[in-house]
């Protein structure tokens, strides 16, 4: 109790370098402790540093798979929901470009009924960012999920999936050009088991090697040679 305490004190202070320390090491923090005291007494500094200055939110952003890998199902399916909603307002691009670089992994923590109405629509804010650095960035994270989701049901994938088909087709050349990135993550990514690439990506990614535009036919160029040769 002393100890908690005392930590739950430091969290509060003035010094930003001190609640940095303790952002970055919060996830270690719960390995150590385990899930009951982890609950009990980090929950909130946690959620405190995810307001807190940029470099603090750094520390927590960057290990929060880490850190809720350690709650209860229960209590993660309730903090994905409540750091997506925080991280939706982020307004530094570097942190959005380590947001969108964490979330495959930070989806696989929850069921696709969760991710779908969390993570997943997270994945789309970023993928409509106004920086290219964190939209390229995302398209990883954005596989990560959609295949997650396509192992649960229907409704669990069709929202994602509906809209990363759509823009195969779009009027903007560099959607197009998402399209292929996205796809050609899935297809590296997929198992001989795996059917998600060959049912919903091959036709469109095919379509779009005679797209009227060069760079979109040269992008699909770029994931056959490295990524589609094996498919059959």
């Amino acid at each position: 109790p002393e100890m908690e305490a005392a930590y739950l004190t430091l969290v509060k202070d003035e010094q930003v370098v001190v609640r940095k320390y303790l952002a970055n090491s919060l996830h270690e923090m719960a390995r150590l402790l385990g899930t009951g005291i982890t609950e009990r007494a980090l929950l909130e500094p946690f959620q405190r540093f995810l307001k807190d200055e940029d470099e603090v939110q750094l520390g927590v952003i960057t290990n929060m798979t880490d850190f809720v890998e350690v709650l209860s199902p229960k209590e993660r399916e309730k903090q994905v929901q409540s750091i997506c909603d925080k991280l939706q307002g982020l307004e530094n691009w570097r942190l959005r470009n380590i947001v969108a670089s964490k979330l495959g992994t930070f989806g696989l923590l929850v069921p696709a009924s969760v991710c779908k109405s969390t993570v997943a629509r997270l994945c789309v804010q970023l993928l409509e960012d106004k920086v290219a650095l964190v939209r390229s960035t995302v398209f990883s994270s954005t596989s990560v999920v959609l295949q997650h989701l396509w192992k649960g049901a229907p409704d669990d994938w069709t929202e994602l999936l509906n809209y990363i088909k759509k823009l195969a087709t779009s009027q903007s050349y560099q959607s197009r050009q998402m399209f292929v990135y996205i796809a050609a993550e899935i297809a590296d990514r997929e198992g001989d088991d795996d059917k998600l690439f060959v049912a919903e990506f091959l036709k469109p990614l095919c379509k779009l090697a005679g797209d009227g535009v060069s760079n979109v036919r040269l992008s699909v160029a770029k994931v056959v040679s490295a990524t589609l040769i094996n498919i059959e």
